[in-house]
């Protein structure tokens, strides 16, 4: 473990560890997330958010908004009844054409606290070709009363070496634990999405704050009870969602309490902390734009204004470059982030 703490690692490295893991991933597209959906609709901050920060998106007054729900994995025929992380990615359009975003998923924790645990985490996923089941495997496997290994053309989803890697790095266990607990959504609507890591806030008197965000859905969180729900039902849910009513979800932030780690990704954070509702997102639309509004647009875990700015996280700093690296390679829009474009 303190091997991989001590390890340089580049975004191209994590990169392509990424993109390992999935065989069927198609280059210039998403290394994860592939498979999503763009919407719009408007954030609007609450009353007491500016109290925590002067970033322009908590001033005051509606922001219209970009979105994108997603399936975590990086292949592009990924089915929506699979247990997988989703997504939601907000981005804020401000005044002046500039432009925040807020990257979350249904995971609670991370699955790395250092860039090298998450290289490892990576490569430890990548799927390995089964051996071909001799014929005295067969007649074990029957006398075991257990099926026979699948044929050698197939592979395996990397679930061997995901928990062998966890097993010896217990930083890792707490992000893989919660990732083997995930359940099917009925909806993108009604999955509870956070943003892992801490970030600073600093007020318009200067006071500054760490604190944890989470989108929480309104009309409450539930799992789908079907065992293999249809194809691309997320997608056609969400759209006959969204003719009928608005999808809403509460911005909640838990303030870092005295030692707390702001840090660290993989570090729960009691129920005790203070609690701050800081606004509503209110979903509104599929948008009718899929390529530049689902696929094009890019959105970054570091893409930031003053009062809302990142902590000293390690995985936050690599997220963000391997956001970057992602939106080049595949020619999205907004990259680079200091070219001005939202």
């Amino acid at each position: 473990m303190e091997q991989a703490e001590q390890t340089v690692v580049t975004p191209e490295q994590l990169y392509e560890a990424m993109l390992a893991d999935y065989p069927d991933h198609v280059r210039g597209t998403r290394p994860v997330h592939t498979v999503g959906v763009g919407a719009t609709g408007y954030f609007e901050p609450s009353r007491v958010a500016g109290q925590y920060t002067a970033a322009e998106h908590f001033a005051g007054g509606r922001v219209p908004v970009a979105v994108r729900f997603a399936n975590g994995s990086g292949s592009p025929t990924v089915r929506d009844g699979a247990r997988d992380v989703r997504g939601l990615s907000v981005k804020f359009h401000l005044a002046g054409g500039g432009a925040t975003d807020l990257v979350m998923i249904s995971l609670p924790l991370f699955f790395a606290a250092t860039p090298g645990e998450f290289l490892g985490f990576a490569r430890a996923g990548v799927p390995v070709p089964r051996r071909a089941p001799s014929a005295l495997d067969k007649v074990l496997d029957a006398l075991r009363l257990r099926a026979s290994a699948p044929p050698s053309d197939t592979t395996a989803d990397g679930l061997a070496g995901v928990m062998a890697y966890a097993d010896a790095n217990p930083s890792v266990r707490p992000g893989t634990v919660a990732a083997l607990s995930l359940v099917t959504p009925t909806s993108y609507a009604r999955v509870a999405y956070h943003a892992l890591h801490a970030f600073k806030l600093t007020n318009g008197d200067g006071v500054v704050r760490y604190g944890r965000f989470s989108w929480e859905p309104v009309a409450g969180v539930r799992p789908h009870l079907d065992a293999r729900p249809p194809d691309d039902y997320l997608r056609d849910e969400l759209a006959a969602r969204l003719q009928r009513d608005p999808a809403r979800f509460v911005l909640r932030m838990t303030v870092a309490g005295q030692g707390d780690p702001v840090d660290d990704p993989t570090r729960w954070w009691d129920t005790t902390r203070v609690r701050v509702v800081m606004g509503e997102l209110v979903v509104t639309g599929v948008a009718d734009d899929q390529v530049a509004a689902g696929e094009r647009i890019s959105f970054n875990p570091t893409r930031l204004v003053p009062g809302f700015e990142c902590s000293h996280d390690p995985i936050l700093v690599a997220r963000g470059m391997v956001y970057e690296l992602s939106c080049r390679e595949r020619g999205g829009t907004g990259c680079p982030m200091g070219s001005g474009s939202p």
